[in-house]
């Protein structure tokens, strides 16, 4: 009872006491570990929506930093409250397109600098966005591993309104594609299967990923939601893919154009809050497969299990929205054994 106590006052100790980093005196950072890099590599990743800047990936082949937006375009995001909300996906109540966050604030304590404010590891930006009467607090982890060609963001939005928030839905993608060097890219919806992008065959199906290619380099975008869904449609205004009906989208186009992914998030009592996780992805192409599989490893989620030697076997159990089958091995034997998905603890270790 009382490690359950202490790790608990260890995680909001920062959040009350703002001491030693945490939201309220940790400043704005770089996400640029060599491979990928969010903004121009001189200013700070972050803007004032709360998504980040143009996204670059570095080509080892040509030797340089390829954008992934058209000119020096950021991110978008929309998030939508109220309206009637029968159907998952819908444009009713108040929709808002790149809404300023007040009282933006970060936290950069799993983040690792390695030269001025570039670095890798996690910055969480906080802030809240108002959409129509709804007071949203919401809060985006971005984490970059040292040697990864890929972003993982979490987002997570918490009513903090008098009143509940219904029919919640949140849009982010680009208002204006490109990858490299091209403004003529080649959008595919589908899904992860077995570690790899399959295309979808029926355009009503669910798309939780989104290949952006060309014939040498290539973008993943990609949820690990149930709930997401990714379209595409023509160029330049983010409204024109947010207004795109993902049951009734393309499967593939090629040309300039604009993509997002839409979650139909749940509604929010008062203190309410519900988040995803998505990850943009990038490489030349003859890489791209190798970092797809690799985004699909990372959306694997298995829970925390504390045993002891001498505890009887017990099973576990992963989740991914990668479909495929799912299988577990023991880094030491002599610690662990596993059949199936059914662990016995066969020495301390």
């Amino acid at each position: 009872t009382y490690m359950g106590k202490y790790f608990i006052l260890l995680i909001l100790f920062p959040l009350i006491t703002y001491s030693q980093g945490g939201f309220g005196v940790d400043s704005n950072k770089t996400l640029d570990n060599g491979k990928i890099r969010f903004g121009n590599g001189s200013l700070t990743s972050v803007i004032a929506s709360g998504i980040v800047r143009q996204p670059f990936y570095f080509n080892s082949s040509t030797n340089a930093w390829r954008k992934l937006t058209f000119s020096n375009y950021s991110l978008n995001s929309s998030f939508g409250v109220g309206g009637t909300g029968t159907n998952t996906w819908n444009i009713n109540g108040t929709v808002v397109s790149d809404g300023s966050m007040s009282n933006q604030q970060f936290n950069t304590n799993g983040f690792t600098v390695t030269s001025g404010s570039k670095g890798y590891g996690t910055i969480t930006v906080s802030g809240t966005i108002t959409v129509g009467s709804s007071n949203l607090q919401v809060n985006n982890a971005y984490s970059l591993g040292q040697n990864d060609s890929y972003v993982k963001v979490t987002t997570t939005i918490k009513n903090i309104g008098s009143s509940s928030a219904t029919n919640v839905r949140y849009w982010v993608g680009t208002r204006d594609d490109y990858v490299g060097a091209t403004d003529q890219p080649t959008k595919k919806r589908g899904n992860l299967v077995s570690g790899a992008f399959q295309a979808l065959s029926n355009t009503a199906s669910r798309s939780t990923a989104l290949l952006i290619s060309t014939s040498t380099e290539g973008v993943l975008f990609f949820t690990s939601s149930s709930r997401g869904n990714t379209v595409h449609k023509g160029c330049c205004a983010f409204t024109n893919s947010t207004n795109q009906n993902p049951a009734t989208a393309p499967i593939q186009t090629t040309g300039d154009g604009s993509y997002s992914m839409y979650v139909r998030m749940n509604d929010l009592a008062v203190g309410g809050s519900d988040s995803f996780t998505w990850y943009y992805a990038a490489a030349k192409l003859s890489e791209l497969n190798a970092v797809v599989s690799e985004v699909a490893n990372a959306s694997i989620n298995i829970d925390n299990i504390t045993k002891t030697f001498g505890d009887n076997p017990f099973t576990i159990s992963a989740t991914s929205s990668s479909t495929g089958a799912i299988t577990y091995s023991a880094v030491d034997s002599s610690v662990v054994t596993i059949t199936s998905n059914t662990v016995t603890i066969t020495g301390a270790g």
